[in-house]
């Protein structure tokens, strides 16, 4: 008998994309091979795939941070005007969501500029830069 070799994260099957399970091969059927769509999420109706389609391409939109990042602006504006409501809605919270994260960190970053100016009006920086410049 050979030894076993250990798995190296990789699975067996196929991946849905829908659902995002990995599958063996007997849950896809016919066409679903090729579409990475399972039995179970091929009887979702359309509107349920168009969903999720759009929550996909949002989420491929976010960056780390939650933010939608300047480079993918031109996949997630088209998705502004989806014909699915569902999906427009998920679309315009996702943006929403955005805007108040980039208001909030500006508002942050102004807070501290006005904390670095009044503490250099007060001459504490100024103390701190003639200690480093002394030998």
């Amino acid at each position: 008998m050979g030894r076993r070799r250990k798995s190296r994260g990789r699975h067996r099957g196929h991946g849905c994309w829908a659902c995002g399970r990995a599958r063996p091969n007997e849950r896809f059927g016919g066409r679903g091979h090729g579409q990475h769509l399972c039995n179970e999420c091929s009887r979702l109706g359309a509107d349920e795939l168009e969903v999720r389609q759009a929550a996909l391409e949002v989420d491929r939109c976010l960056g780390a941070g939650g933010l939608i990042q300047r480079k993918a602006w031109r996949r997630f504006e088209p998705l502004l005007a989806h014909p699915n409501p569902r999906a427009r809605e998920l679309v315009v919270r996702a943006l929403t969501e955005d805007r108040i994260e980039r208001v909030r960190r500006r508002a942050e970053d102004l807070l501290e500029m006005m904390r670095i100016d009044a503490a250099d009006e007060e001459g504490l920086f100024l103390h701190v830069v003639r200690a480093r410049d002394e030998p």
